[in-house]
């Protein structure tokens, strides 16, 4: 789509954090269907042109977005950038009413993992023992 050329059709932004990269390359071929059925517009950052204003066509490509995928990880979670420029501007437009946050989560994030733990070690002690039978 060219910078003059205003699109119908709904643009899907993936925001990632590129040591996430392969996991990106794996969602593209099932979002790349829709957009090969003239469906929505596909775009992450590797669509950047080599000596464009990467940082200005992020924010226009999150401007003109009716969908964010979110692929949230150990990584993604740390990323400064991501944090400070993607995560509250998207979250702010979801808050209008004006954009869908799907996130996507690569890896169970550790508060998860602490919590599921300690459900599982309280049941554990809870559950009878195999050899208590009656």
């Amino acid at each position: 789509m060219s910078k003059g050329e205003i699109s119908t059709k709904p643009t899907v932004f993936i925001s990632y954090s590129h040591k996430d990269e392969e996991r990106k390359d794996i969602l593209h071929p099932y979002l790349a269907a829709f957009q090969v059925h003239g469906l929505i517009l596909l775009w992450d950052d590797r669509k950047i042109d080599v000596g464009a204003l990467w940082y200005n066509e992020i924010r226009d490509a999150m401007g003109r977005a009716s969908v964010a995928v979110l692929l949230v990880s150990q990584y993604y979670l740390a990323s400064d950038f991501i944090n400070k420029e993607e995560v509250g501007s998207l979250l702010d437009k979801s808050q209008r009413n004006q954009l869908v946050v799907l996130p996507l989560l690569l890896s169970p994030h550790p508060a998860a993992v602490r919590a599921h733990g300690v459900a599982h070690t309280q049941k554990s002690r809870h559950a009878p023992a195999q050899n208590d039978r009656a």
